[in-house]
């Protein structure tokens, strides 16, 4: 049995609802589509439903631009949200999708092959998304409770987390004001080996290296 396509449209147009919701069913054998005229509508529709996706104009009569996504997405993290919308404009277009939004389209441009790309690739995306939160969330549990020094470092060398008794173990805090691991902190024998395994781990993602290096405060305190 097929899975039916729940989808959520906000829009205050009537046109614009017949053209989005013919498009819909073009494209779709079996989705449901709810329908609300104000943001009012959809956010009580969304706290008695379950929705796969999001279609959001950002014209409403009772919210306007950012503020509706805003709002929508603090209220149901972790549902594809689509802003369907007029403006032309691409740096707003940027801050929409920064604010969470997955995908940002314009109506005058819209065809219904582009709405079942957007939607399929919205969803999937959010799969995606949820699934790294999810990870990430185990990870920093461990990495809080581990009783070694743990760190996870984003590519560019920034530290994201840091086990407390990794500060404990070396002795000093590795991460300097802006948050950066502090390479200088490990003692300059090391430090090739460290960078060269940081970077064999960027290369080959999923996969773990083990290796020991001294830092350069306990060095000088055991020499």
């Amino acid at each position: 049995m097929n899975h039916v396509l729940n989808i959520l449209l906000v829009e205050d147009s009537e046109g614009d609802f017949f053209l989005v919701h013919e498009y819909l069913k073009e494209v779709y054998s079996d989705v449901k589509i709810t329908h609300c005229w104000r943001l009012s509508e959809a956010k009580e529709s969304l706290h008695k439903n379950q929705f796969d996706i999001i279609l959001l104009d950002l014209t409403l009569p009772d919210s306007n631009g950012q503020e509706s996504v805003r709002e929508i997405i603090d209220l149901v993290k972790g549902i594809p949200l689509v802003v369907l919308t007029g403006y032309a404009d691409k740096n707003f277009a940027i801050d929409t999708m920064q604010l969470g939004a997955q995908d940002y389209l314009i109506k005058d441009e819209v065809t219904p092959n582009i709405l079942f790309k957007s939607i399929g690739y919205s969803i999937e995306r959010n799969k995606i998304q949820q699934m790294f939160l999810s990870n990430e969330k185990r990870f920093r549990s461990i990495v809080e409770n581990s009783s070694d020094g743990f760190a996870l470092i984003e590519m560019n060398g920034k530290i994201r987390d840091l086990s407390p008794y990794g500060k404990l173990k070396t002795n000093l805090d590795p991460i300097d004001q802006n948050g950066f691991f502090k390479i200088d902190s490990i003692h300059p024998e090391y430090r090739k080996r460290a960078l060269d395994t940081f970077f064999e781990v960027a290369k080959h993602h999923g996969e773990i290296r083990n290796i020991e290096v001294k830092y350069k405060k306990l060095f000088e305190l055991n020499k």
